[in-house]
């Protein structure tokens, strides 16, 4: 009997974390068959900075058991065989000899995974440092990471792997199983545990570590058992729909390997100038047929529908185009969206089409891949032997090209398209020592990294001296860092997902936290004991934020695991933002606090093609058709229209802007963009033909600019990209100092005054010392926040003022109190200030505001006792003020942009004009009464080309320099 078919799928591996439930969103069809694949992570176990992680899987008509936990298959001599199969599907066929001379084999889809006999057995490895080693029947005994973090697998009276323990044999996992071979349970280090619950053959359920149970249900297809329903524990679920095919004659050809042939071509070495011969692989217009094959295919089960509980569907067809040896599968969803994939026979997608348009498509060889966007566009990667690039020519004419590190998967040797080179250097077990950025350059810095025998991070020198260092536990879990200036940050009671439940930072003060079982924040409790609770729902979907001073944030979610509803509460005030979204979560209707819609509609290709906001005319995009000459990216819009306003863009090679020309007015404003090649924008045109230029340094950092009036503006930088020196047009120099920790300690100015700046261990800045030798220090609560102020004249130690701050308990500030005043504020549930006192001693001016539901001000009330009331147009924007009953201050209109144009007052009209770039050039007021006789009034405004406003012509004329 085939025991992989019957078991729960636990795979262990040790890569990045991953302990979330993927519900009833992470699975869909596989390439290979058409039917559905589903993975669920269980439990997630940190080890040294590893993952142990639980999960299960569902493939096709069965529930896997651990693939990577596989027996290895040796088929042939068991001590030479010919092929050996991993993981019930991975081929691994001989590719001559190991170190020792014994036979190796790599995987025949990633050469990079090898496997090759040992005095023990067999070792597994990979280039992240992986490894697993087999005994000589090719039984798992242990695995273990590129730092030799290892557990060792027990197995139990069954043969099957019941344990995992650590060097000390410390058990880190069990494994229960019933009579009939199933896993029923899953415990880890902490007591964390998964309940399986199995019916026959069928895992029916399973109990979360939270204690919540997920329930799958099954049907019966030509004799086997298929995966039906997905039910979460809310009861929302996912129904899968199959089809039985009375199978018929097939053609299946080759390998799926695409041909082609090198050339030898004469390039620029970009280190040296000099032109080298140097070969290429060109992939052939035609790829390349082996012997093709004609069979009569079996009945077969098909996955046709995925339907969703709140209504969305997906439908599915799936075939073998023999003819390109591809898989092809297009999926039709209930918003219209249609998407068709094609894959090869290693399941790479060579070919992405939407509602009929093609978005992308590749040709690979082992070699070499050759990627067309839809435009046309086409990029070539050259490959070595492991397939990791080592050239990538976009299609602007850029090239990047990497070396790598003989043993595993990293790079040592990054050169970008300017020719500026990275150096990596690695430790024995492929840990970074030595990071040289820019190298043999006036830039070039250095970071360098020490490791302990565990792998992890001991200290990081930055440029500098910069020296920050970390401690850990037994168990691999930091407790401790220290950063350059002394400061340390400490960690303790950590949970199974190695996440502190205390923190005390650099000052001493503690901060808590606690989370549930599967690592989800529930409370954190600040230095002051106020407490923030989160609570989520069955589905482990956030649900609930409590701050403090009882304010709320309440969501709710689809079937999907989407935000579809976001409320801020607290006390009577709620405000309630919906969203609508497509099957594939693009967002369809926002509705705001007020009830205002905003629309977005898309294209078959899941473009946004309409945006309707209130109070505005509709926008439209317009995308590439087959006879744009200069198309973008696939989702890049190419016009854009709006209340008779029609911009064009145009876009590089690479898909970056270059020229926007904007039709409005009866007039074109045309902005235009230029880059470098590695993607820095180096020049920019405005509408107004002012042109600006930028330079950058090796390291990507801004050096030099230049003004449209050709002024230019040089910046220096430390080793830490720290910015150190600014020069402006006239010569004058800012220079900036910073501590190790990179801030600010001093800034002196032109004219050689220096100011001050002085820190505690926090990083709060808590004095300014002043050129004249004034000074001001900074007292901070516990929550880094200011709570007194206090100024001392030159030569003083006794304050001259004193000014304190105090807070609500949500934060907000209180009160400031000073010597001569004291001012107060009086708050709603949601923070926003109600009333405002300003008390003198002998009397008290009073400012009053309130809000509408979205956070507007609505009304504000003087300190004379005179209330205004604000009116917003449908798109939110500022429409009127009330001043009184007879009186009122009005936008009658606006341009495209969304500027006033005409403003009328109660005795006048204003109307402004604008430029290309939105600056103001006219204002013109008309009317009058007699107690404004002076009008029609008129003023014109000019700006030099960095646009400050040089001359203001109305009755005076008055000129400004800079």
């Amino acid at each position: 009997m085939d025991t992989k078919r019957l078991h729960v799928l636990l795979l262990i591996v040790l890569l990045t974390p991953c302990w979330a439930w993927a519900g009833l969103t992470d699975g869909g069809p596989d390439h290979r068959h058409g039917l559905y694949h589903h993975a669920e992570t269980d439990l997630s176990l940190p080890y040294f900075g590893a993952q142990i992680r639980v999960t299960r899987q569902w493939n096709a008509d069965h529930w896997d058991f651990n693939r990577n936990w596989d027996d290895l298959i040796l088929e042939g001599p068991a001590d030479e065989p010919e092929r050996i199969l991993r993981a019930g599907e991975y081929v691994y066929e001989r590719r001559g000899f190991a170190s020792d001379n014994r036979p190796l084999y790599r995987a025949v889809d990633s050469p990079g995974k090898k496997l090759y006999a040992t005095d023990s057995g067999w070792r597994w490895e990979d280039l992240q440092g992986q490894w697993i080693d087999y005994d000589p029947q090719g039984r798992l005994l242990r695995f273990g990471d590129r730092n030799d973090n290892r557990l060792r697998a027990e197995r139990n009276e069954q043969g099957r792997i019941g344990s995992l323990h650590d060097a000390s044999d410390q058990i880190w996992l069990s494994l229960a199983y019933d009579t009939g071979g199933h896993l029923i349970e899953a415990t880890d280090r902490h007591g964390r545990s998964v309940a399986y619950h199995w019916q026959g053959a069928d895992l029916t359920g399973v109990t979360d570590a939270r204690g919540q149970d997920w329930a799958y249900g099954y049907v019966t297809l030509l004799e086997k058992r298929y995966l039906a329903s997905l039910t979460n524990p809310l009861g929302e679920s996912l129904s899968l729909d199959y089809v039985e095919l009375p199978g018929g004659l097939q053609t299946i050809c080759g390998t799926g390997e695409p041909s082609g042939h090198w050339i030898v071509e004469e390039v620029e070495d970009p280190e040296t100038g000099e032109l080298v011969q140097r070969e290429r692989y060109v992939l052939d217009e035609v790829e390349g047929r082996s012997d093709c094959i004609t069979y009569t295919a079996p009945p077969s089960v098909q996955m046709i529908k995925m339907r969703w509980s709140d209504g969305p569907y997906r439908s599915l067809r799936y075939y073998y185009q023999d003819t390109e040896r591809r898989y092809i599968l297009i999926e039709r969803s209930s918003d219209g969206a249609e998407r068709e994939r094609w894959y090869d026979l290693r399941g790479r997608v060579v070919r992405d089409v939407r509602a009929g348009q093609t978005v992308s498509q590749q040709r690979i060889a082992s070699d070499a891949m050759r990627s067309t966007d839809a435009a046309g566009r086409v990029t070539l990667t050259e490959r070595d032997a492991y397939e990791r690039p080592i050239e990538v020519r976009h299609p602007d004419g850029a090239i990047e090209r990497w070396r790598w590190h003989p043993r595993f998967e990293l790079p040592t040797r990054y050169t970008d398209p300017l020719g500026v080179v990275e150096t990596r250097e690695y430790d024995e077990h492929g840990n970074l020592i030595t990071l040289t950025e820019a190298l043999g350059t006036a830039e070039q810095r250095t970071t360098s990294y020490t490791y302990d025998e565990h792998g992890r991070l001991l200290t990081e020198t930055r440029p500098g001296d910069a020296l920050w260092t970390h401690r850990y536990n037994a168990l691999g879990q930091r407790i401790e860092t220290t950063d350059p200036e002394g400061g340390i940050t400490r960690y303790a009671d950590f949970d199974p997902l190695d996440q502190p439940r205390q923190l005390t930072d650099a000052n001493g003060n503690i901060w808590r936290y606690s989370y549930d079982a599967l690592g989800k924040l529930l409370t954190e409790t600040d230095p002051l004991d106020h407490v923030t609770d989160h609570t989520y729902d069955a589905a482990g979907r956030r649900m609930r934020s409590t701050f403090p001073g009882d304010r709320e944030d309440l969501y709710v979610y689809d079937p999907r695991d989407r935000l579809i509803r976001h409320t801020e509460a607290a006390g009577s005030i709620n405000a309630t933002t919906t969203y609508a979204r497509r099957l594939d979560g693009k967002i369809q209707q926002i509705a705001d606090p007020q009830g205002r819609l905003v629309r977005i509609d898309y294209d078959p290709q899941g473009r946004p093609v309409r945006l309707e906001v209130p109070g505005a005319e509709p926008t439209q995009f317009v995308y590439a058709g087959a006879d744009d000459t200069n198309p973008g990216a696939f989702s890049q819009p190419v016009r854009i229209v709006r209340a008779g306003r029609v911009e064009t863009l145009r876009y590089d090679p690479r898909g970056r802007l270059l020229q926007r020309d904007t039709d409005h007015d009866g007039r074109t404003d045309t902005q235009t963009e230029a880059y470098d090649l590695a993607g820095n924008r180096i020049a920019r045109t405005d509408a107004n033909g002012h042109t600006r230029r930028s330079r950058y340094d090796p390291l990507g950092r801004l050096v030099e600019s230049e003004g449209a009036d050709g002024g230019i503006t040089v910046y220096g930088y430390d080793g830490r990209d720290n910015l150190t020196q600014v020069t402006d047009p006239e010569g004058a120099i800012t220079r900036y100092a910073y501590d190790l920790t990179d801030r600010r300690s001093a800034e002196t100015r032109p004219d050689a005054a220096t100011i001050q700046y002085r820190y505690d261990p926090a990083g709060n800045r808590i004095e300014t010392i002043h050129p004249s030798g004034r000074r001001n220090e900074t007292e901070h609560d516990p929550l880094d926040r200011p709570i007194a102020e206090r100024f001392f004249m030159a030569g003083e130690d006794t304050p001259a003022i004193v000014e304190t701050l105090s807070y609500d308990e949500a934060g907000d500030l209180r009160e400031i109190h000073g010597p001569t005043a004291t001012l107060r504020y009086s708050r709603d549930a949601l923070g926003r200030a109600l009333r405002t006192e300003t008390d003198y001693g002998g009397f008290t001016l009073v400012e009053q505001r309130s809000y509408d539901r979205s956070g507007r001000t609505q009304t504000y009330t003087d300190p004379a006792g005179k209330t205004r009331h604000y009116d917003y147009d449908p798109a939110g924007r500022w429409q009127a003020t009330v001043l009184d009953a007879n009186r009122r201050i009005e936008v009658t209109q606006r341009d495209a942009d969304g500027r006033p144009t005409t403003i009328t007052f109660p005795s006048a009209t204003e109307t402004r004009n604008y430029d290309g770039l939105g600056q103001l050039l006219e204002k013109v007021l008309t009317g009058g009464t007699e107690q404004a006789p002076t009008l029609p009034w008129q003023a014109a405004y000019a700006y030099d080309p960095v646009g400050n406003r040089i001359r203001t012509d109305s009755s005076t004329t008055h000129d400004y320099q800079y």
